[in-house]
Order: structure tokens, then sequence, then C-alpha cells
């Protein structure tokens, strides 16, 4: 359960057209929300309020061992409509699972968001007690494509000629969509670092030049007996997946220590079922560490995730397994994945109709929309007409034009079809990106374990009479007798 104040923080950077996943310290977040998710400890019970339009406050209480608690204050400068309490805020907003990567070139032009960029800042503080440690944090929007962050703690002295134990750090970064980029300097060993993600992928406005380009192009070399398949390649270039690279470095001037890291994510959609799946690569080779992760959203109300861990230089490794189970506020479930399929099936029977009985139809529809007779072994086979085909390939060598005039009608067919497919295609994705954000859940199950580790990690997080509810634990297994898990639980109320 993420906190009010990084709530509001969120809703932020969506006012002021910020993408957070656009950057590389958020490009392995999915993996790290089903697996390495955080349990509450002992009880925490956490208030907010929005006092005005523009200042937010939080109290906080936790009892582990000891009493503790925090209070905050922020300010932005922008009105953020889109906040709500612990009452009326979606399920998916106030927790950290599974994020479905978008491509940034679709809704990205510099024109566009030149107009729609809103300059903004926010101002926030937090105080600790009985510690006295104070964090603050200020983020000012420069321009469309830049922003300016500072971060700092105080923490108090804890012998009298000891140092200033204060840390401050500075981020600049730029987003163009293509790429990102951040500048770090940070006063705690006067670490210096530099972060760059670039995406490769084909944005939707040139996608359809794309596609309008082909389809007026119709004059091709007839000898060449693939030209039919290069109508399939553009496939690879659809808007919907992107392939992210990035890599941080960092330098400690005063410790004269390096640091390298580089990252790749691969984000899509099935285009059958429209269902998300996203798979990461990270490498550091100073300490080798390699680790790859696999996540899918099987359903609109599961998540699978899987992570694997090598070491190079020790040769030890892990593996690990993560989920997630949400369920619906209704008591009864509904099947809404059946409307992904309803529509598909409404696909297949326009295009069945419109069917012109040509081999290379038959051979884009049979492979892209398999029919299944009643008992859905076997394929039923669709009756062709190809006596008009076997008299007209009789005639091919009496006239080369007509048979040249062919295959440019057969080309254009075949471009029809693929463009249907793509439509198809689009329109599933779509249609399932909207069941989940339309969804309305109750609550939600977490738990994930690891091989090295051996221990089983459980969450609960719902809502209840208004109130945001977090209980977990973890089950250890290394222990010959079994030890009681530590039950925790966090209590969340905003209004």
């Amino acid at each position: 359960m993420i906190g009010y104040m990084d709530y509001v923080e969120k809703c932020f950077y969506s006012t002021t057209n910020w993408n957070i996943d656009n950057l590389t310290e958020n490009i392995l977040s999915t993996s790290e929300n089903l697996i390495n998710f955080k349990l509450p400890k002992g009880f925490k019970f956490d208030i907010s309020s929005n006092s005005t339009d523009y200042n937010y406050s939080s109290l906080s209480l936790s009892n582990n061992g000891k009493l503790s608690g925090s209070l905050a204050y922020l300010y932005c400068s922008k009105k953020l409509k889109i906040v709500n309490g612990t009452k009326n805020i979606s399920l998916q907003e106030a927790i950290d699972g599974y994020r479905v990567i978008e491509n940034p070139l679709n809704n990205y032009d510099f024109l566009d968001k030149k107009r729609s960029h809103e300059d903004g800042s926010l101002l926030y503080g937090r105080m600790h007690f009985p510690t006295r440690a104070l964090e603050a944090m200020m983020i000012k929007r420069l321009s469309p494509t830049s922003q300016f962050t500072v971060k700092c703690i105080n923490l108090p002295k804890q012998v009298k000629n000891q140092a200033n134990p204060g840390i401050i750090t500075f981020y600049y970064q730029n987003d163009f969509g293509k790429y990102s980029r951040e500048f770090i300097f940070s006063s705690n060993e006067a670490l210096m670092g530099f972060r760059f993600l670039y995406n490769i992928g084909s944005n939707k406005k040139n996608f359809n030049s794309k596609n309008n380009t082909s389809g007026a192009n119709t004059n091709f070399n007839t000898n060449n007996s693939n030209s039919f398949d290069s109508t399939i390649i553009k496939n690879f270039h659809m808007y919907n997946s992107m392939l992210s690279l990035g890599t941080e470095v960092w330098y400690g001037a005063l410790n004269m220590s390096p640091g390298l890291s580089s990252s790749l994510r691969y984000a899509t959609h099935s285009t059958s079922t429209g269902k998300p799946l996203t798979m990461t690569l990270s490498c550091n080779p100073i300490l080798g560490n390699i680790s790859s992760s696999y996540s899918v959203k099987t359903s609109v109300s599961s998540t699978f995730c899987s992570k694997y861990d090598f070491n190079i230089y020790s040769y030890e490794s892990n593996l690990s397994l993560g989920c997630e189970l949400w369920k619906f506020s209704h008591s009864k479930n509904p099947k809404v994945e059946s409307d992904v399929e309803s529509r598909r099936k409404d696909k297949k029977k326009v295009i069945l109709e419109n069917i012109n009985g040509s081999d290379d139809d038959f051979r884009v529809l049979n492979k892209s929309f398999p029919i299944l007779n009643d008992k859905g072994n076997k394929k039923r086979s669709i009756n062709i007409n190809r006596n008009n085909n076997a008299s007209s390939s009789n005639n091919n060598n009496n006239n080369n034009n007509n048979n040249h005039n062919n295959k440019n009608n057969n080309f254009k067919k075949n471009n029809n079809n693929s463009s249907s497919e793509d439509a198809e295609s689009n329109d599933v994705i779509a249609t399932f990106s909207k069941l989940v954000s339309d969804s309305d859940f109750s609550s939600v199950i977490k738990a994930s374990t690891s091989l090295k580790d051996k221990n089983l990690k459980l969450l609960w997080q719902g809502r209840f009479n208004g109130f945001l509810l977090s209980g977990g634990c973890c089950i250890s297994f290394r222990e010959q007798v079994p030890q009681l898990p530590v039950v925790g639980l966090q209590v969340q109320y905003s209004s």
C-alpha cells in the first residue's frame, strides 16, 4: 500500500504530464512490486486530509516494539482534481502492482505536449519523532521536457563533535519520449550519477503512415515470391510493443568508487487476447549480477511473475515466484473476458462473410483466426472455389498483362486483410485494457516465494468501510521447527 504523500506525488506527475515509467529507475518496477513487495511491521495507522485545494497533511503512528510516528505536510502549486480519499480511490491506484507500460511515443508530440504542459511545483516535508529526523523534497517543472528535483534528509547528531549527517541530492531529468536522461549529484561521498533510457519502437502516427504508404503503392516486382510476406513484417512494429534500453553510471569522488548497471525491458500485448506482458533483463558487470524476469497479466484479476538471479563470480543463483489475485467488489464475478472473445468472434464472422475465395486470403485467415469445430480439436476447413484459380493459371502464358493485374489485385487484397488483422488486434488490446481499468476490486492477495531464501510472503490489501487495510506475514522454512510468523497490520484513512 503506497503512502498518501506518495499518492499525491503520483497525481502531481499525472497532472503535469510527466511519465514516471519512462525513467531508468522504474524499468524494473513490475517485478519489484510482485516479488519484493514490503510487508507491514507491527501496527501502523495513517490519517491524512486535504485541508485546502493546494495543501495536504498526514499523521502517522506506529508501534513496532516502541511507539514512533511522523508528521508530514505537502504543498502543490497546481490544483490536483484527481486526488481522492480512501473511500473513493480506486484500489489499483492505491496499490503497487503490475504496471502496464504504454508506448510513450503514441502520446508524445512536442508541440501538443508544449500546449498541454502545465508549470507546477511541489514542496514536501516530514518530521519523525522521537528521532527528530527531517526529510524534505522539492519538485519543479521547468519545461515540457525537463524537471528539477531536490531531496534531502537531516539526522540529529549522535555525538557532540560529529559532522552534520545531512544528505542532499539533486536530480535534473529530461524526457523526450524517444529517450530520457537524468543527471544526479549527492553530497554523500560527492556521488555523481547519470541515467539514460532509450526506447525502440514505432509510434502510432508513423505506423499509420506506413500502412497508408504500403496500401497506396501497388506496383511491385511480380517475380518476387515473398512479396506477400512483406505485408506481415510490419506487425513487428506494432505500436503497442516497446523495447527500452537503460543504463546508469555512478562515481564517488571522495572514495573514488565507480558503479555501472544496464537493463532491458520489453513490454507488449498479446494480439489474440490483449493481455499485457513484460520481460526484463538487468546486469551489473562490476558485481557480476544478472537478473531476468517475466511478468504477465493472465486475466483481468490475476498476475504472475517469475524472476531468476545469477552471479557470474560466485555461481550463486536464485529463482523467485510471485503472483497477485484480485477480488471483485461485487458478489458475483462478472465474466469480463467473455467480451473480448465475443468481439473476436464477431470480427471472424465479418471477415469470413467477405472472403473472396483466393488462396492468399485463406492462408491469412487460417493463420490468424483458427476456427475450431464443436469439439475444439480440429480446424474446420473453408470451402473455396479453386476452379477459377486453376483456369486463370492456364491462361497466364497467353496473357502476361492480365497476370500482372491479378497479382496487383491480390496484393491489394492481402494488404486489406493485414490491415483488418491489425485493427482487430488493436481493438482486442483496447478492450482488455478498458476492462482492467474499469474493474472495481475490493481486495488483493499477493504471494511470493524464493528457493534461496526458503520463505513465503503473504500480503492482503483491501478496503473496509472507507479504510484501506494492509496485513501480511512472512513464513520461513529454514529452521527445522517452523516458527510462528509475525503479522503486521497497516490502516490508512484520508479525506
